[in-house]
């Protein structure tokens, strides 16, 4: 079978990296990515800056001068579009049918290198960012006490995330005109990626992004990066109430420092052994022998390079306060006793060799996995290498993985109770 994460790469004069992907579809999909985000905040960029710049550059380009005319363009063609800014870097994907892609492709080219940023513009935007902010609620970057408090309280992994994203009202005001005029220049910056996907002319393409003047090295710009400081404020074994809850909930977690993608995967593949519905054996135990739960949540978030560490994350949801006890004694003994189970190391092994067929069905899910690789790795981690480090999942790495990831001096832990309970 073709690896079909396989890009046709396109390094263009000015710097502009092009990965293209041809997929039998009657549309194009196209992920621009701006190596700009909210974590270049700071040295006279008021938090939320970028994000505001997304706001403005959204609205108007050369090619398409009145207000939200592109969108409006795209609406027609069946098409569609977005933004989005994150920890250190901008996304503006855009999907449009194949007949309109050339034009859809050079508008969307020219929001992101010709913007017209409008003084007057800027100031009607700060009200709809302030709007945005305070929409997503007190507890962003959750939506609950209990997922704050996961976030920033017992893991200081997204801490003032609010204000670096949206900004404060002061730093709103802050923003105008003339400063985002300026921080846009940073958009030309290294490491501007473009994927495209579907049927499209290549040709066309590459002549839509060509016309605009060289990146620079990201040294040179007005921003930079600095890592995001995650630390454990509560990592000791301790119960927490909160409102809004109706089940006592057991939570453990663990940083992870590496961007090895062997390790990333084999953390993974033990958190499979434990919680998977076929064969994990805390799956197994918890609901098939004791009836304690339905499901059990499991969840990685992978490291962005050193600006940010991953983790991965268990969550146990429980009837009865006595019952998180009889886990916490067990789980240790749990865990290690799968790390030396040959035969369910392999099943899993297995399981994932030939599940892996029904991965990318879409050319969006190739986009989006080859951008994500992209972002973590520097590099799209193709079928043929992730198929070689599963055959290299072995009782050895595995062990030397839990040693580094899953030991007692690494994890925190609390229960979650529900108030009144």
């Amino acid at each position: 079978m073709q690896d079909r994460l396989v890009f046709d790469t396109i390094k263009l004069d000015n710097g502009i990296e092009i990965y293209a992907k041809r997929w039998d579809v009657p549309f194009v999909d196209v992920r621009a990515i701006v190596p700009l985000g909210f974590g270049h905040c700071g040295a006279g960029i008021p938090p939320g800056s970028p994000h505001m710049l997304e706001h403005i550059v959204y609205s108007k380009r050369r090619k398409y001068p009145l207000p939200r005319s592109f969108s409006a363009f795209l609406e027609l063609e069946g098409g569609d579009d977005n933004a989005t800014t994150s920890l250190e870097q901008t996304e503006y994907p855009l999907w449009i049918p194949s007949a309109a892609a050339n034009r859809a492709i050079a508008g969307l080219a020219s929001r992101i290198f010709e913007p017209l940023i409008d003084d007057d513009d800027v100031v009607a935007e700060r009200s709809v960012v302030a709007a945005e902010r305070d929409r997503v609620g007190r507890w962003f970057p959750g939506n609950t006490e209990l997922a704050y408090y996961r976030e920033v309280e017992w893991m200081e992994y997204s801490p003032g995330l609010k204000q670096q994203l949206f900004g404060e009202d002061s730093d709103l005001v802050q923003t105008d005109g003339t400063m985002l005029r300026a921080l846009h220049r940073d958009y030309f910056r290294r490491g501007l990626r473009v994927f495209v996907g579907g049927d499209f002319d290549i040709k066309e393409v590459i002549k839509m992004f060509s016309d605009f003047e060289n990146l620079k090295d990201a040294s040179l710009g007005m921003t930079r990066l600095s890592p995001k400081p995650s630390r454990w404020r509560k990592r000791d074994y301790h119960e927490q109430i909160f409102t809004g809850e109706d089940q006592f909930r057991y939570h453990v977690s663990a940083f992870l420092d590496t961007v090895d993608v062997q390790e990333l995967g084999a953390v993974n593949f033990i958190g499979e052994l434990l919680t998977n519905p076929t064969s994990g054996v805390l799956y197994e135990w918890l609901r098939h022998e004791l009836g304690w739960v339905y499901k059990l949540h499991w969840d990685m978030d992978y490291p962005l390079g050193t600006l940010r560490p991953g983790r991965w994350s268990l969550e146990i949801p429980l009837k009865r306060y006595e019952q998180v006890t009889a886990i916490r004694s067990a789980l240790r003994t749990k865990i290690e006793s799968v790390l030396v189970n040959t035969g369910l190391i392999e099943a899993l092994r297995r399981q994932w060799r030939f599940s892996s067929v029904f991965r990318f069905q879409t050319i969006g899910s190739v986009i989006s996995s080859a951008a994500e690789s992209m972002r973590i790795y520097g590099r799209i981690i193709l079928e043929k290498e992730s198929a070689e480090l599963l055959e290299n999942m072995d009782q050895k790495l595995l062990l030397d993985v839990y040693e580094r990831y899953f030991a007692e001096n690494v994890v925190g832990e609390f229960l979650s109770v529900p108030q009144g309970a």
